[in-house]
């Protein structure tokens, strides 16, 4: 999935709604104290603001939505993974929140980089395709393009064609 996601936002997509949340702590640095320029990773994490507002999207929407796209997982869902890592941060804490009032159909995260199903609802997706949900929609009907009438030059008669002889 390619979307430019605004944190805490909810989308309809194929008349589903989808809850985002993107964003996550960078495994390559957990000095989160002193960012400078080139530590990029600092935009990566959720602004106190975008988590608030995400949660009141979520509330918003009677907390529900047919699917909850992430980067990072749940903090429920890490021991799942099986990567050899448990580590957990605000982030993870924060998405249990989430997973604690939601409804939703199916859960997709991919900051792990692997392609796993967790029954019943969570998916971990890295280079996978996969098929959220079998919803066709109606096809539109073609609207044929309107005709453009071209004008036609008016013909002269033979009064006009005297007329400009007389002048």
């Amino acid at each position: 999935m390619c979307i430019r996601d605004r944190r805490g936002q909810y989308y309809t997509i194929a008349q589903k709604n989808v809850f985002v949340f993107g964003g996550g702590q960078s495994e390559e640095n957990n000095s989160y104290l002193e960012p400078d320029d080139e530590k990029s990773w600092i935009k990566e994490l959720p602004t106190d603001e975008e988590l608030e507002e995400g949660l009141r999207n979520l509330e918003q929407h009677g907390n529900e939505a047919d699917f909850i796209i992430s980067y990072e997982p749940p903090a429920r869902m890490i021991e799942f993974i099986d990567i050899g890592t448990i580590s957990r941060n605000h982030i993870n804490t924060y998405l249990d929140k989430v997973l604690d009032t939601a409804k939703f159909k199916m859960w997709y995260f991919g900051k792990r980089h692997i392609n796993k199903l967790i029954p019943p609802r969570y998916r971990c997706i890295f280079d996978a395709v996969d098929v959220a949900d079998d919803t066709r929609l109606p096809k539109q009907k073609k609207q044929k393009p309107e005709k453009v009438k071209k004008e036609k030059p008016e013909k002269k008669t033979k009064k006009d064609k005297t007329a400009g002889e007389e002048d």
